[in-house]
């Protein structure tokens, strides 16, 4: 059982893990990247797809591949890929409550920029409720799963052993977390229609599942 002072450190993906991946907010970012990539390299839509797609599998960030690839410098990619409206992104009063319940520190781990999780979060009116922000400027261009990225998430919130098992990470991309449970993070995999295909036989990584965070914190009981 879970109760609100369960953990001393909670720790959140971003993008399509505090929001609902159905109102397509990140389809809109592939697409840029779609779209960066055919105008700066000068290919077709095919072709930026399948670079895109072979850097994200190989890199798990397709800015990672381009950075290592072809010498990209990231600012302009990030700068161009989340410049994007949200209207279909609103509050979720549900959502804001059970947040601001949890005891201990909230932190955003994200393989995108800062400047896009205060946007997010300033829509859903959680911009004052997270402690940190660790974003893939923090992680010097190292995305999640990298191991390395997650060394540095552990350092930029002075995490060592003796705090790991007070701590627990909510992402919806199931290979984030096999570095996370290694490290003795409590896991919880934010399932979606998309992602259930990636499921897989052996995710003894994995410790808990939901549909959604509010699905999550309905199951949290006052202090223990």
């Amino acid at each position: 059982m879970i109760y609100q002072n369960s953990f001393q450190n909670w720790i959140f993906d971003l993008d399509n893990t505090m929001y609902d991946i159905n109102l397509g907010l990140f389809k809109k970012i592939s697409n840029r990247i779609t779209d960066f990539i055919m105008s700066k390299y000068s290919l077709d839509i095919d072709q930026a797809k399948k670079i895109q797609k072979e850097y994200y599998l190989k890199y798990g960030l397709t800015l990672r591949g381009l950075i290592v690839e072809k010498k990209l410098e990231p600012e302009e990619f990030l700068d161009y890929v989340h410049d994007v409206e949200h209207p279909e992104l609103e509050k979720n009063d549900q959502l804001i409550s059970k947040i601001r319940i949890l005891e201990g520190k909230k932190i955003i781990f994200t393989n995108a920029t800062s400047n896009h999780a205060k946007k997010i979060l300033k829509i859903l009116e959680l911009e004052h409720d997270f402690d940190q922000i660790i974003d893939i400027k923090d992680l010097e261009y190292i995305p999640k799963p990298d191991k390395r990225s997650y060394k540095k998430l552990l350092e930029c919130l002075n995490l060592n052993k003796e705090n790991l098992d007070k701590t627990i990470f909510f992402e919806d991309t199931v290979k984030n977390l096999i570095p996370a449970k290694e490290l003795g993070i409590t896991t919880v995999w934010m399932k979606n229609s998309i992602n259930e295909k990636d499921f897989m036989k052996n995710c003894n990584f994995i410790d808990y599942s939901f549909n959604n965070l509010n699905e999550f914190l309905d199951t949290i009981k006052m202090r223990g």
